[in-house]
């Protein structure tokens, strides 16, 4: 028995040997084998991955409202109709590709990021039956299918980035309010008369400081000028006491005009309107005294606890106060349309020369015309190119605002689908065990003939 089991080993020993004798000598084919099918499996790896591939980036949305899930105008913001059809092809055109509106936006698709306190915070709620936190995100992943769409990786690239780039002129224009301050100082301005260039002057002192002064909270300031909004205001603040109210000072004191018979009629239009205004006060201050004389009196009483043992009682009478009111501005618009028309009456009569007390020479009176011309001109000047640094600021403000709507936080990056290397593991185990059996099959067929001969 023992001698069995040994003559068993023996041939068993034999045939291991043998097999791998027989793998050795066909070390050649499986090499074979193997290299055809690793290179079958990277190459299908690179044709499936090909066909598959996306490019991604994350962009964060960065405006008033989006943690609300809301636009800037309140209206409600969904991020799967965020990007409008004319987006696509905007992008499609700038990015020089062939592709049509409906395919881009079927391999386009954007998904939220939520941070894991978050989503921890909304598992918790439904555990114990509360109301689900309602967030909204504000960082996205936005994807583009390329391998899809039948372009390559860099093609891609360039179309998320245009995509993108288009979202942001969209939003500009649909919630951005871009504002320039338009220029009124034509040249010829200077030929009217100084009263009416003051004017003009003044007007666009304002239309710029209004500009300036609804962003100034903002605290944005001009890489390039240098300087804030309320930096703009205030040179606009320094330019009317320089210049502007020296021309009213000016023009005023010394009755200076390019055309005294139509500055005379001005005044005379003036007086005539301010007429009509004091007639009318007059008239409502008589009705309200009226009625004040003829009031009866309505008290509301109002008892303020704790000042005293049982209180403090407060008698008032709101009407009344009101018609009280009402009287004292009057009284002041009265007071201020007289003094409007006595000053137009002593200017018309300083034109013709019947103010005794205007003693100012035609000599003085062309001497300060010439510093009012001089004043004009400084602040033409300097209200231009106050004008020009304003408009810059304001663009480079729009610019800021749009480029921080929708922010890449990383630029569009491959995204593989594949794992080459496992694929090119299987190929090399796939590879190898073919080689072995077409080696072993290869044997057998060679002893089946040598026995059969």
């Amino acid at each position: 028995m023992e001698e069995q089991q040994n003559i068993d080993y023996h041939e068993t020993e034999i045939s291991i040997k043998e097999l791998i004798e027989v793998i050795w000598r066909g070390k050649y084919l499986i090499a074979l084998f193997t290299l055809i099918f690793l290179i079958i499996a990277i190459a299908g790896s690179v044709v499936y991955d090909k066909t598959n591939s996306q490019v991604a980036t994350v962009a964060a949305l960065q405006w008033t409202g989006v943690s609300k899930g809301e636009y800037p105008d309140g209206s409600r913001f969904d991020y799967n109709t965020a990007f409008e059809s004319y987006v696509f092809s905007e992008a499609i055109e700038n990015s020089g590709l062939s592709l049509d509106t409906i395919s881009v936006r079927s391999n386009f698709k954007v998904t939220p990021i939520v941070p894991s306190s978050i989503l921890a915070q909304i598992e918790r709620s439904i555990e114990q039956g509360e109301e689900p936190l309602n967030y909204h995100a504000s960082e996205f992943k936005i994807e583009l299918d390329n391998g899809n769409l039948g372009i390559s990786v860099e093609e891609g690239k360039i179309l998320l980035n245009n995509i993108i780039t288009q979202f942001r002129v969209d939003f500009e224009r649909r919630f951005i309010n871009k504002v320039q301050v338009y220029n009124i100082l034509s040249e010829d301005i200077v030929e009217e008369d100084y009263l009416d260039v003051y004017d003009i002057l003044v007007a666009q002192a304002s239309v710029i400081e209004d500009a300036m002064t609804t962003r100034a909270q903002s605290g944005y300031f001009s890489p390039t000028l240098g300087v804030s909004f309320g930096d703009i205001s205030a040179r606009v603040d320094i330019i009317r006491q320089l210049y502007l109210d020296k021309i009213q000072s000016r023009v005023n004191a010394y009755v200076l005009t390019k055309d005294k018979d139509f500055l005379e009629l001005n005044y005379q239009y003036k007086i005539e309107t301010a007429q009509l205004k004091l007639d009318k006060a007059i008239k409502k201050e008589i009705e309200l005294q009226l009625l004040l004389n003829n009031y009866d009196g309505t008290k509301t009483t109002l008892i303020i606890p704790g000042l005293i043992e049982d209180g403090t009682e407060l008698d008032l009478d709101t009407y009344y106060n009101t018609l009280i009111e009402s009287k004292i501005d009057l009284q002041n618009e009265i007071v201020d349309l007289g003094e409007d028309i006595s000053y137009y009456q002593q200017q018309i009569q300083r034109l013709n020369g019947q103010d005794p007390t205007f003693t100012v020479t035609t000599a003085e009176q062309a001497e300060e015309a010439v510093k009012v011309e001089d004043s004009i001109d400084s602040a033409i000047f300097k209200l231009s190119k106050t004008i020009e640094d304003a408009n810059i600021i304001l663009r480079e403000y729009t610019d800021y605002q749009t480029s921080n709507t929708i922010k890449p936080l990383m630029a569009p990056e491959y995204v593989s689908s594949v794992n080459t290397m496992l694929y090119a593991g299987v190929g090399l185990i796939l590879g190898g065990m073919t080689g072995v059996m077409v080696v072993l099959i290869r044997e057998y067929w060679d002893k089946e003939e040598q026995e059969t001969s």
